[in-house]
């Protein structure tokens, strides 16, 4: 899924509070990658196919100095819309 990248920028910063500096490196030169990352839900390992296993939708920002990269929920920035309940029929 392709990214509002200036959203992201917008809302980071909005709740980032202070100097914007890698906690790594202290730069501050970050990089919006232009996609919206998964991290699936952990089920001993295995690939759950047809459904079951829940997504949390991410959100990276990359330094551009060190390659420290913060990960933030898609939804909680209102850049993903939370996925529709499929109707019983």
């Amino acid at each position: 899924m392709e990214l509002d990248r200036e959203k992201v920028a917008a809302w980071i910063n909005e709740k980032w509070e202070g100097p914007i500096f890698c906690p790594v490196c202290q730069h501050n030169d970050w990089n919006i990658p232009d996609r919206v990352w998964e991290a699936r839900e952990f089920v001993g390992g295995d690939l759950v196919i047809g459904g079951g296993q829940r997504v949390l939708p991410l959100v990276s920002i990359m330094c551009n100095f060190c390659g420290h990269t913060l990960m933030f929920n898609a939804l909680a920035m209102g850049v993903v819309e939370p996925a529709k309940k499929k109707e019983e029929g």
